[in-house]
């Protein structure tokens, strides 16, 4: 089972570096494991190539016994 606190608390931090960076995050919410979570999203405006988007996504969960964030930065 999922802890959805320590989810809530994850995306929290995830929330507050975003502001810290001048960026707005919003959410958009998902269901996990009965309960509602959301998925933290931002977006930093082009310049000079407004019209093209680049995408960085990464998970905030993890499973029992596994490295956690790391995971998305392993390989």
């Amino acid at each position: 089972t999922r802890n959805m606190a320590n989810l809530r608390r994850a995306s929290q931090h995830l929330w507050d570096g975003l502001r810290r960076a001048r960026l707005t995050p919003r959410e958009e919410s998902v269901q996990v494991d009965g309960g509602a979570l959301s998925v933290v999203v931002a977006e930093l405006p082009g310049g000079a190539r407004a019209d093209e988007v680049v995408l960085v996504a990464a998970h905030y969960d993890s499973q029992a016994q596994s490295p956690g964030a790391d995971d998305d930065a392993s390989g």
